[in-house]
This record gives structure tokens, sequence and C-alpha cells, in this order.
């Protein structure tokens, strides 16, 4: 099969997280010229445009928190009550309050159906069409207060199709150990250590480290991935663990 190539399918960060309506992304044939969907918003205007309390207290914000949620320890948890395969690209899973939802399977419509808390936006989004070999903006599941996470879905057909009838291809999620939430989930503990999760899940294909020289900070990414039949690319789980702990979380599906 003539293999298409697949152009900047986001890793997202941080950065990208605060701009959810940013522009879709185009996965182009090697044969066509690229164009872009839409111009992608800045995060500065994404910022302006948030309507927040004046009157809001960090500070009393970060003692409720401390003192309502109880902190996830790092390392506390049995591997044996975790029974699915840690990494798996024959079903790529996640989990919205105990539903199963699997990359390049589940699309956007289920999950509306199904009562995922979107923000209030992705309905808007959801009956726009979509273009063949596009990608999705990013959409918010709304976790708690200023947290959230994120998944895109892809049109793989060659025709144009409303964006709530294309499949979910990537899940986005970025952990924070000093809170809990109970509506997203995955096959491993979100607490989990490096170390368990290369027992488990194996040698990664790649593993980065990194050391601040200004600080104690310290990274360590690792990447499993698998190569995708119908696009050049990859279809991956990546896990970046700052200062022990797993931070930032991307799983995508590359058809």
């Amino acid at each position: 099969m003539k293999k298409k190539t697949l152009f900047a399918m986001a890793i997202l960060c941080m950065t990208v997280a605060m701009s959810a309506c940013g522009s879709n992304k185009n996965i182009a044939t090697a044969d066509e010229e690229i164009e872009t969907y839409e111009d992608d918003a800045e995060a500065e205007e994404d910022l302006e445009d948030l309507d927040l309390d004046e009157d809001w207290d960090e500070e009393e914000y970060e003692e409720e928190v401390e003192e309502s949620t109880p902190a996830l320890v790092l390392g506390d948890y049995n591997l044996d009550d975790y029974t699915e395969d840690f990494v798996n690209f024959d079903e790529m899973a996640f989990y919205v309050n105990g539903k199963k939802y699997v990359l390049g399977q589940t699309t956007l419509q289920e999950m509306i159906d199904d009562g995922v808390p979107f923000d209030e936006d992705v309905l808007a989004v959801a009956e726009e069409i979509l273009e063949p070999d596009y990608e999705s903006a990013a959409l918010t599941i709304v976790l708690d207060d200023y947290w959230s996470a994120r998944i895109h879905v892809f049109n793989e057909d060659g025709e144009d199709k409303k964006t709530a009838d294309c499949y979910v291809n990537t899940v986005y999620f970025p952990n924070d150990l000093e809170r809990t939430q109970n509506i997203i989930s995955f096959n491993f503990p979100l607490n989990i250590t490096m170390d368990d999760l290369i027992a488990r899940a194996g040698e990664p294909d790649k593993n980065d480290h990194y050391d601040s020289e200004d600080s104690d900070y310290y990274s360590d990414t690792i990447e499993y991935s698998q190569t995708s039949e119908k696009y050049y690319g990859n279809s991956y789980y990546t896990f970046e663990f700052v200062d022990s702990a797993l931070s930032y979380l991307t799983i995508t599906y590359t058809p």
C-alpha cells in the first residue's frame, strides 16, 4: 500500500494545552501540496480571552485544594492490581468515568453521547467539517478547576466528515501528583515510577534524560513506538517524568 506522509502529528505540550482552539492539522499525501486549514491561533490571544475571576486568590485556592484533595504518593500501588498491558498497540486504550475508549476506533460522537465532560466549545466544533487527512484541533476534557486533558480526532477517510464522526487518535494528559481526579484513567497507575513502567512494559524505543545546570530539576522522557502501516510515522506512547514523577502522557495512534 502506498504510504502517505505524516506531517506534524503534534505531541501536545503545555503550550498547546493553553490553545485548545488552535487549528486543525493537515496530514497530506506525498504528492499533494500542503494547505493550512486554519491559521494557528497564538497562545497569547487565547490567554487574553480567558474569563478569570479578578478576585481569585491563587494561594487561597491552592490551600483549599491541599486540604480537600489527598495527594498521590509516588509508587504507592500494587502492580498486580493492573492486569492489562501498559503499552498495547493493538488496543491503545484510555478510560473516562470507567468506560474504555480505543484510539482509532472510538468516535467523538460516542464520547459526547456518553456524557464525557467536554468543554462547552467542543459541542460546536463537533458539528464542523473535517477534511480528509486532517487532525482536529485539541478538544478539552474538563477534569477539575484549571486542569484538563486533551484529545484529537482524525479523518482517515477520503471525503469530508463531520468532526463528531471521526475517531479519536490522540489523548494527552498532564498529571499532577498533588491532586487527584476520578474522570480519566489508563491501564497503569498515574503515580507509577519509571522503573516499574519499564519493568512491566519493557525497554522503550527512546529514553532521554535531562539534567538542569541551574537547579536540581531533571526529567526523563521515554517512548514506545510502532511504525505505521498507512502513513509515514509512528503510533506511540510517550511518558515524561519530571523529578521522578509521571508528569505528561501522550498516546497517539497513526494508521
